[in-house]
């Protein structure tokens, strides 16, 4: 599949009437330090492990350190990162130590003379969601729950069409859900699709979808998963996000685990310097595919951020957050609770 891919990046440029552009590149970087407290006071100073950013407690540490090579060369362009924090320990996991430090290292090319069709091959952001990993860009600070269990990233081959700047479509060949490396075992990849549409400046929908196994062969369970979301900016103050995300993966034996996850956040800007968001979610995960926890996982949660916007580049936040499961899932001490409340307090810089 890959080479397949490699060939199209090698041919392309004779499919397209390329024009003399000047390659551009452009260097930029991101910096979110913060400090975690939770109330139940854990003996692992960790948060819980569904949780995948700013997992640490009582002491400040980094969540991402990023910096990043944007080139641009008309009809190609490219990006190389490289990351280091909690972050890409958490997420990267699974991943040798060497590869748990690039973000977005992937190159492209346009497959028509508009160049409204891509082609990009690598490493690159996920299709799916409204949440990025800068934090900076998100309305609350941590990361919804639906965030943090669907991909941050895919890594394979991604076709992207706008045919307008109302309609953007893409199509994916992946090596499975959020994998660097394919899985040991699985000879077929992922695919995934996205549908958004923006009928004007205030209202985007957005479709995303997903389709694989994680398994070997011999043990092959699909995986169906869809994202849904709108963005609406309800005035000049007060913007909103709702998404829903359901997911079902065959049983070993027959039939298949449903999981599914409801969100939304409102977000009030102040004036040029402050903003707030609240949050509201719920996670429903009966059979543990996604995330497993003692008893049954029925998460909802409660969450309201307080932002100062320093300068153009300085971000400083504050959140409270409450996670309540329907059994004891949370380290209290070296016990267990139904709830979870912490504080989160982050400051971020960029560079570009």
């Amino acid at each position: 599949m890959k080479a397949s891919l490699f060939s199209l990046l090698l041919l392309a440029p004779a499919m397209v009437l390329a024009e003399n552009d000047t390659p551009t590149v452009a260097y930029k970087g991101f910096l979110d330090s913060y400090y975690g407290y939770d109330f139940n006071e854990p003996a692992n100073h960790r948060r819980p492990a569904f949780l995948y950013n700013h997992t640490s407690t009582d002491a400040p540490a980094i969540n991402l350190a990023l910096i990043q090579a944007e080139l641009n060369g008309g009809w190609y362009h490219g990006s190389l990162g490289l990351m280091a924090g909690t972050y890409s320990r958490e997420n990267l996991a699974a991943e040798p130590n060497l590869l748990q430090h690039f973000y977005d290292t992937y190159v492209g090319v346009a497959l028509n003379r508009s160049r409204t069709l891509w082609l990009d091959v690598g490493e690159f952001s996920s299709h799916i969601g409204f949440e990025s990993a800068i934090s900076a860009d998100n309305y609350t600070l941590s990361r919804s729950l639906m965030a943090e269990n669907s991909p941050y990233f895919l890594t394979g081959g991604r076709l992207t069409w706008k045919p307008s700047k109302k309609w953007e479509l893409a199509f994916l060949v992946v090596d499975g859900w959020q994998r660097v490396r394919p899985l040991a075992g699985n000879s077929l990849p992922g695919f995934g699709t996205k549908v958004a549409w923006t009928p004007h400046d205030r209202l985007l929908l957005n479709w995303s979808t997903y389709i694989g196994s994680e398994f070997p062969d011999d043990q092959r369970r699909m995986r169906y998963f869809n994202n849904l979301y709108a963005h609406m900016v309800l005035s000049s103050t007060v913007s909103m996000y709702l998404g829903f995300d359901i997911g079902w993966q065959q049983r070993a034996t027959s039939g298949n685990n449903i999981w599914c996850s409801p969100n939304a956040i409102v977000r009030w800007k102040l004036d040029d310097h402050w903003a707030t968001a609240f949050r509201v979610e719920h996670y429903n995960d009966a059979s543990g595919v996604i995330i497993s926890l003692p008893g049954r996982t029925s998460l909802t949660g409660l969450s309201f951020n307080v932002d100062r916007q320093i300068s153009k580049n300085l971000l400083f936040r504050v959140e409270m957050r409450y996670l309540r499961n329907s059994s004891p899932a949370f380290q209290r001490g070296d016990s267990l609770a139904r709830s979870s409340t912490s504080l989160l307090a982050s400051f971020s810089i960029r560079f570009s």
